[in-house]
């Protein structure tokens, strides 16, 4: 069933740049919003279209395919890029170096957490100061426990549905066209940063290095569930922890 690539790709490569300019109307309208309710509508309607579009669209998308065990394993064509060591790794080395390149990103995660909370301890009766907010992302910001619920969800949910989507379905797709590992993965890539369009050009830029580690994570360990758990830990770090660390030991 591999020749759906060549109807898939041409449509969900649409989708995504229908919903960029969408996303940014919608973003810019949700900045406007004063009442609770009306953001947690939006968190809402955002949390269901993107479980819908980049999840359970992968999902089926891959079993028409006939390629349900990318699930839990890697697609050859991209597997033969770690034997031929894209990443320095031998096979004899691939698990061991996975394993230690996960534990790097991990480790790196729950450290630059752990920082922020020993600097926010710290820096507690300084003067307040503004955090580090890198594209047009603080209005994401829940602003009481209602929205933090939707918030938290949106990010386990990026987590899992963009994964599915940019680091399985979409480089699979650009494969079976172009019959090019290297170029599909980079184009994916690319795709997962321009998404994010409606964040300026800074989100795009951090948001495209972002998938760019997702994805060397994954040709690393070849297990697409670590991927997705540190994709929802920096979101949630960025939506939630951080915001609420600034606030917890900054604002007066």
């Amino acid at each position: 069933m591999d020749w759906l690539a060549y109807l898939l790709l041409p449509v969900f490569v649409g989708i995504l740049l229908f919903r960029m300019r969408q996303d940014k109307r919608e973003f810019e309208a949700f900045k406007a919003l004063v009442s609770s309710s009306d953001r947690q509508r939006m968190y809402k309607k955002w949390l269901l279209e993107s479980f819908l579009l980049f999840g359970c669209s992968s999902i089926l998308s891959l079993l028409l395919m006939g390629q349900g065990r990318l699930l839990s394993s890697l697609y050859s064509a991209f597997s033969t890029l770690i034997s031929n060591n894209f990443f320095t790794l031998t096979d004899n080395s691939a698990s061991e170096g996975g394993s230690f390149v996960s534990g790097l990103l991990i480790g790196a995660i729950f450290g630059g957490i752990l920082l922020g909370v020993v600097l926010g301890i710290l820096l507690k009766k300084k003067k307040p100061q503004k955090p580090l907010i890198v594209g047009d992302v603080e209005a994401f910001f829940p602003r009481n426990k209602a929205e933090g619920f939707w918030a938290a969800l949106l990010a386990i949910n990026a987590g899992f549905s963009e994964e599915l989507f940019f680091r399985l379905l979409l480089p699979l797709l650009f494969y079976l066209v172009f019959k090019q590992a290297i170029l599909a993965l980079v184009l994916a890539a690319l795709l997962f940063g321009l998404a994010h369009f409606y964040q300026g050009w800074a989100g795009i830029m951090i948001t495209t290095l972002l998938g760019a580690a997702f994805t060397v994570l994954y040709l690393a360990t070849g297990n697409i569930w670590l991927v997705m758990l540190v994709h929802a830990l920096i979101d949630l770090n960025g939506l939630l922890l951080q915001p609420y660390l600034h606030k917890r030991f900054f604002q007066a």
